[in-house]
């Protein structure tokens, strides 16, 4: 189904930001067992692993390969070429917020399928996560979210404050409401608040105790999905502990992220 190519089409894009993470690894919130036992899933990600820290399109069109942080101003020329159907497979730290929008929306209009590995963060995990109709994330990765908008390096504001401002940065838009079952549920705040009562706890003890500014990442458990996000999300295996995701973003050199268990 899906064949290995090798012409290069799109030029490399060393990643910036958080070190773009480097393993292979699909479910919990809504299990696919099918998904899971696929060949063609694996071949991707493999071809993807290949084309390290570079934006790679097969020759057949059928996967795109994006290692690399979310760059200002990118042309997304190369997911008008992906295939209708075709595979979008990301590993990133995060990056602009608009142009993740924009990816996320092109990959819609493709009914691209996502494929994550090793690790989606900030506004990866923002807005690719729910980019299309269906998302599978591969094992030994961390999804993580923060609040993106920046500080000084001593801390300014608590926590409620962090979020209070980003919410007038990044206001509520069509993009998540669309992408939402129920509208009522607030899931545009997803972007930029922790989303379990557990992580909401836990980030602000994190931040408020500390002197100095830390921008905190936070997981979101996946039994949670299917009540907020039309995506189908399908994890190979969520992380079972805190210490396991050390072990990952140690592994990738990470920032450090809270559990969501």
């Amino acid at each position: 189904m899906v064949r290995s190519a090798h012409k290069l089409v799109v030029k490399t894009i060393l990643s910036i930001g958080f070190a773009v993470c480097n393993v292979v690894s699909v479910d919990l919130s809504q299990p696919s067992p099918a998904r899971a036992q696929e060949n063609p899933i694996a071949k991707a990600v493999s071809y993807c692993r290949y084309y390290s820290r570079s934006i790679q399109l097969s020759g057949d069109k059928a996967i795109l390969c994006f290692d690399s942080a979310i760059p200002a101003n990118w042309d997304i020329t190369p997911i008008r070429n992906l295939r209708e159907d075709g595979m979008f497979v990301i590993r990133s730290g995060g990056g602009n917020v608009k142009t993740a929008m924009e990816i996320a929306d092109a990959l819609q209009e493709k009914n691209a399928l996502v494929i994550i590995y090793d690790c989606c963060l900030s506004a990866c995990a923002g807005f690719i996560f729910i980019a299309s109709a269906e998302t599978f994330v591969t094992k030994n990765t961390v999804v993580a979210w923060h609040a993106p908008c920046a500080s000084g390096p001593i801390r300014e504001y608590s926590f409620a404050e962090k979020e209070t401002r980003c919410r007038a940065m990044i206001p509520a838009s069509e993009f998540v409401r669309k992408r939402a079952i129920d509208k009522n549920r607030r899931v545009e705040q997803f972007v930029y608040s922790p989303q379990s009562a557990y992580t909401r706890k836990m980030v602000r003890i994190a931040y408020d105790g500390s002197l100095f500014y830390r921008d905190i990442f936070w997981m979101w458990n996946p039994r949670y999905y299917k009540l907020y996000f039309k995506a189908k999300i399908t994890y190979e295996s969520y992380p079972e502990s805190q210490s396991e995701v050390d072990e990952i973003t140690n592994k990738f050199h990470l920032p450090n992220v809270i559990y969501d268990p």
